[in-house]
This record gives structure tokens, sequence and C-alpha cells, in this order.
């Protein structure tokens, strides 16, 4: 499986849709050649790019009813993705079944250790906290250790892959199951880096290789 990604050079790039469209675009034409699957025709895959805009079913894309979307176009129907960003990065995956993934930069965020904890209290699971704060470093007051930073924002990204993956997004509730431990769901993830600043967790059924693609604006 291939992860596309980008990192823009000022972050204020990434609220330009044209531009995020553009990467939607240029990373779908990769994968299906990369499938031996007919490339949609420039005027189609435009359009197709700003119906995944819109959040709303469309000549494209049908929402299921928490918002996940699929393609309904006749050579893309069985064709899965995700897409995420955060900072200066962004990333999207393709799948022929079901996959959510999660990006995330965490020197962005500058959380200290005693938001690490809030957040953890609030969002993760009993076992994922128990995981934390076995952590070189953590005590769950200011200072945030690099192991603790580590270790929060792999989970948090692999549990925002799940929700991603089985469609049902934050109605699911975080706080209801665990990436780590006996609380596992049976699925496969994939976790790395992006770039220096990014990393990434990808959910898919059953484990696969995730082939890093850098993709441009061209």
């Amino acid at each position: 499986m291939n992860l596309y990604y980008h990192c823009f050079e000022e972050r204020n790039d990434m609220k330009d849709p044209k531009l995020r469209r553009r990467l939607f675009w240029n990373s779908l034409r990769r994968q299906m050649d990369k499938w031996h699957r007919p490339i949609p025709d420039a005027l189609t895959l435009e359009r197709l790019c700003q119906d995944c805009e819109k959040k709303e079913n469309s000549e494209f894309f049908i929402y299921n009813d928490h918002g996940k979307p699929s393609f309904q176009l006749k050579d893309l129907i069985d064709i899965s993705f995700s897409i995420s960003h955060a900072g200066r990065s962004w990333a999207c995956v393709f799948h022929t079944g079901p996959v959510g993934m999660d990006l995330e930069e965490p020197a962005e965020r500058e959380l200290s250790g005693k938001r690490m904890n809030g957040i953890a209290a609030r969002f993760f699971s009993r076992e994922e906290q128990d995981f934390l704060a076995q952590l070189d470093g953590y005590d769950g007051k200011e200072g945030a250790s690099r192991a603790q930073t580590e270790g929060f924002f792999r989970i948090w990204t692999m549990k925002e892959a799940y929700i991603k993956y089985t469609g049902k997004g934050i109605a699911e509730g975080l706080e209801t199951f665990s990436v780590v431990g006996s609380g596992r769901p049976p699925v496969a993830f994939a976790v790395g880096e992006v770039n220096a600043d990014a990393i990434y967790a990808v959910c898919t059924p059953k484990e696969e290789k995730v082939e890093k693609e850098g993709v441009d604006l061209i």
C-alpha cells in the first residue's frame, strides 16, 4: 500500500482547497497507474476532487451515516481512501478494502506533560493510560519526556486511524477501545514517519507494508 505525502513550504498553503485537490488528484492518478486501472480524464478528476471537499453525497461520492466517503464512480467503485493533514504535512492512502489513516506533527501541538495527561484521562482507555505511565520520564505534570510525547502521539494517531477505518468517527468513543494490550481491536496498524516533523498511523484489515511516496503540485 502506498502513502502519498506532501510538505508545504508555508503552513497557510494547507488552507487552499485548490492545492489540496491537486494533491488528491495527483495521488489518485499515481495509484490508478500502479493498480493498472483506467485513469479518469482530467475533467472527471477535477470534478471528483471538488466533490471530495464538499463532504456530501454527489455524482462521485457517497457518505455513510457517520460521514465516511467511498467512490461510486464506475471504475473506482471498490476504492476506499483516507486523507489527513497537520501543520505543513498532507497525506493520503487508497485501498481496495477499509482503510483509515491519521497524520500528526507532535512539535506543532506543543503539549505539556500535564496537558497530555488530561487528554489521555478523557480519551484514552485505562490500558493506554497505564502504558503511558510506564514510559521513561513520565510524571503527568508540566514536563514531557521524549518517550512520553512519542508514546502519546503514537496512541493518538492509531486511535484516529481506527475510527476512520470503521467510519464511525468520534461517535465510536475514543475511550471505548484500546490500541495497546488486550483491548486492541482485530485489525492491523502500520506506524511510521512521513518526514522529520510528522508521524502517521494506517489501519487496515490485515498487516500490510506501507511505502511512502512524495507527491508534488505539478
